[in-house]
């Protein structure tokens, strides 16, 4: 079994994403190999960057591992490696249009790559080529607003202390129920990350949402 994971070094602010084993079914982790470590060129230039940290990681058809990790904060855009063998050494990173926290991944039983993230905002990201090479985006927020009759279930921008955040942690999952069913999990945050701001009322609640996805190629 391999799972991702993040570590910080000792004495060092950045992270490195990491690949952890284990081969008695999960009752005991080591350390595996490293995906990504930080880089230089980014430690000195982006005061976002935050090294290589959340990730998550899928098999494609053919075997090759592919990875993708957070590097920053909001609007970092995700990086992502592939792996030909089994996950020991990586690729150079390439830079996604996906943005931003904690991606979740996942290839269907029909073979589509399926990656939700965001921060700002919720995105389903798709792709139909073997490597994920070309990315159709869905705004789950607009989608999940449409639907959303009652104030108290919307996700919106919110503006504290000058900053626009938007009431959602960002932090996804999704799973396949049935092949190409999904189902994609995300949160509504009635204090938009913000643990000064009082909700608006006892109605404004921070919520867990379920959404059912099916998808089909055209």
């Amino acid at each position: 079994l391999l799972a991702t994971a993040t570590e910080t070094r000792k004495g060092s602010k950045f992270a490195d994403a990491v690949l952890a084993c284990s081969d008695d079914g999960g009752a005991i982790w080591r350390y595996y190999a490293t995906l990504a470590g930080p880089d230089p060129r980014l430690m000195a230039d982006d005061k976002s960057y935050e090294g290589p940290s959340e990730s998550a990681i899928v098999r494609l058809a053919d075997g090759e591992l592919m990875a993708v990790y957070r590097v920053g904060g909001r609007d970092s855009n995700l990086r992502r490696i592939y792996s030909r063998d089994l996950g020991r050494t990586w690729s150079e990173p390439d830079r996604l249009p996906a943005w931003s926290v904690r991606p979740a991944l996942l290839r269907t039983a029909g073979g589509m790559i399926v990656l939700s993230t965001g921060r700002p905002g919720i995105y389903l990201w798709i792709s139909s080529d073997l490597r994920a090479q070309r990315w159709q985006k869905v705004d789950i927020v607009a989608y999940h607003n449409h639907w959303a009759a009652d104030p108290t279930y919307r996700i919106a921008p919110v503006t504290i202390n000058g900053s626009v955040k938007w009431q959602t942690t960002a932090y996804t999952a999704i799973v396949e129920t049935s092949p190409n069913h999904l189902l994609l999990i995300y949160d509504r945050d009635a204090v938009a990350r913000s643990p000064e701001q009082p909700p608006s009322s006892l109605q404004d609640l921070t919520r867990v949402f379920v959404l059912p996805i099916e998808l089909k190629r055209t």
